[in-house]
């Protein structure tokens, strides 16, 4: 039981002199449950998998609810799991078969993407798009000299996760703690300049950047974010000589 375990949370704002909404009326401080929960997948979803179905009711815009919190004033989203259990949604997905509740939303999202594949001509432009992406990265890091890919052999260069790393001379002399130091305040300086984000290398990867190149990013916008990390590091280099 100890691999198959997850911890559910619930913070409510408290207790209320009243039943209503208002902050106002709370009296006491916030109210947090924590629920150990043990479910394992059933096998048999494995093999068959289940059956997913759109719905009418759907959740309503940013202003409205944020629909990266998990609110349990759920209503709209209690409507659409009634309509989509009288449509013979498979009821698996309600009865445990899956790890956690998967949102309509984001199965909604997938299926809108799936759709967008197909309207830029499927697989095979996806891999195209990427390709492309990479060679942009490419282009710009054979035409200079204190920039390499991380990877040594090209026949493992991703083209949708692009890796490269720093080779200055002034560079090279720091310490790792120090690389890593330079590289995040590169990346800080470009995110402050909106002209990229998370573009650091992984954690525990060399010091370097990494930049997403899969189908859903034009190959321009990339052409545009590497001068930025041009000016921004040897900005950020004069620093630490």
């Amino acid at each position: 039981m100890k691999s198959d375990v997850h911890i559910r949370l619930v913070v409510s704002r408290g207790i209320k002199s009243t039943p209503y909404q208002d902050p106002a009326f709370t009296i006491s401080k916030p109210t947090i449950v924590i629920i150990p929960e043990y479910k394992i997948p059933q096998e048999k979803t494995y093999k068959q998998g289940i059956k997913l179905t759109t719905v009418k009711t759907i959740r309503g815009p940013e202003n409205v609810q944020d629909p990266k919190l998990n609110s349990l004033s759920k209503l709209n989203c209690i409507l659409a799991c009634i309509e989509a259990k009288n449509k013979k949604f498979d009821k698996g997905i309600f009865e445990g078969a899956t790890i956690n509740t998967p949102s309509l939303l984001a199965a909604e999202d997938a299926l809108d993407a799936l759709n967008w594949c197909i309207s830029i001509g499927g697989q095979k432009e996806l891999i195209n798009r990427s390709k492309k992406n990479l060679q942009s990265v490419k282009d710009w890091i054979d035409a200079r000299d204190w920039v390499d890919f991380l990877a040594k052999d090209p026949n493992t260069y991703s083209s949708t996760s692009i890796c490269f790393k720093f080779t200055h001379p002034d560079f090279e002399k720091l310490d790792d703690e120090n690389k890593k130091k330079l590289v995040k305040e590169v990346c800080s300086t470009i995110e402050k300049e909106e002209a990229g984000y998370d573009i650091n290398a992984y954690k525990d990867a060399p010091a370097g950047i990494r930049i997403w190149g899969g189908a859903t990013v034009e190959s321009s916008d990339i052409d545009k974010l590497l001068p930025w990390i041009e000016w921004a590091f040897f900005e950020t280099l004069e620093r630490y000589k």
